[in-house]
């Protein structure tokens, strides 16, 4: 069986990706990332007490950051694997193998490759809009410090279904307009439309903001906490400034990793992998260019260190302010009180 022209570029371009031992290695690191990020992610959210001090709202938002990042995490494991099996496993088994095969390394249809890639960049883009939800909730929280301890979910659930619907409208309008008739030599995407880079470049707007707005909150409720009339503040106005730092305090760092995270693949891809000639080296610098996988362990990473820090602080409180001994030293003193009280009376 003969292949036409587009079977052999395709086969050539295969031959050209499996060959760079860079490009595989990159696979390969990006495929540990996502796994590492499946696994620590569940395990974290499941033993983490960060959040516990979170009015309800911000724990909803934490737990559908955590998840449509998982969701990411399935996509690129889905697409790394894929590509990994085809330019390593299979090509080492068709040369091997006694039949004669028109190319060592399959093809994959379109129907395949698109849906596994959006998935990936519907749960990265997701988490960037619903830390957007989360930072509109930590401003209303601050707008309404007064009185936000009494609301309920209502803030939470409304942001978290604005920043879905239109995440999953975009994500849908992008995939109705991708070309699903044309075969492909690695897990990528096949839309023309222009519609990937006005929306990269909305989100990278989206996580600046996300930053500046952050900061500029953390700010005014420190300068909240330390001045004005302690005596005549309220005590659930208090607690809602202390429950706006911690919030922040944890937001705001992960807010501006995922910021740095997704800038630097927003803007080097476009430079580095667009402009390459060949559709190889295109693939091959964009590879290398993509920086959002290492989110998957960062976030996991920074919640536990946050977890683990808060444990120590309340347990250097305790040893600090003597509970545990003070409660043996007492009891020390009642028994040696009776063993006197004993022997005056024997």
């Amino acid at each position: 069986m003969t292949m036409d022209m587009d079977d052999r570029q395709l086969c050539a371009l295969s031959m050209e990706l499996s060959g760079n031992i860079p490009y595989l290695a990159t696979l390969g690191v990006k495929l540990f990332l996502a796994l590492v990020g499946l696994i620590w992610l569940p395990v974290v959210m499941c033993s983490e007490t960060l959040s516990s001090t979170f009015h309800p709202n911000a724990r909803l938002l934490l737990k559908m950051n955590i998840l449509f990042v998982l969701v990411s995490c399935c996509g690129t494991v889905i697409c790394e694997s894929i590509d990994l099996t085809r330019f390593v496993v299979f090509k080492h088994v068709r040369m091997d193998a006694s039949a004669d095969y028109d190319c060592l390394i399959p093809s994959i249809p379109a129907l395949l490759a698109v849906p596994a890639k959006m998935l990936k960049i519907y749960g990265h883009n997701a988490s960037t809009l619903f830390i957007a939800a989360w930072v509109a909730e930590r401003l209303y929280a601050s707008i309404f410090i007064r009185t936000y301890e009494k609301n309920n979910l209502t803030i939470g659930v409304i942001s978290s279904i604005i920043a879905f619907v239109i995440c999953t409208s975009v994500t849908l309008v992008r995939l109705v307009l991708m070309n699903y008739h044309q075969k492909m030599f690695y897990m990528g995407l096949t839309d023309k439309n222009h519609i990937a880079e006005p929306v990269m470049y909305s989100l990278a707007a989206v996580e600046v903001v996300n930053v500046v707005i952050l900061a500029v909150l953390f700010f005014l409720n420190r300068k909240w906490r330390q001045g004005g009339n302690r005596l005549e503040t309220s005590l659930s106005h208090k607690f809602q400034i202390e429950e706006n730092i911690n919030a922040i305090s944890f937001v705001f760092p992960l807010s501006t990793i995922h910021c740095l995270f997704y800038m630097a693949t927003g803007f080097l891809m476009p430079f580095l992998a667009f402009s390459q000639a060949n559709a190889a080296t295109r693939a091959i610098a964009a590879a290398r260019t993509e920086f959002v996988p290492l989110y998957y362990v960062v976030f996991p990473l920074l919640l536990q260190l946050r977890t683990v820090a808060k444990r120590k602080r309340i347990t250097r409180l305790v040893s600090l302010h003597y509970i545990g001994n003070y409660s043996t030293q007492v009891k020390k003193e009642e028994n040696e009180h009776f063993d006197m009280l004993k022997k005056m009376f024997s």
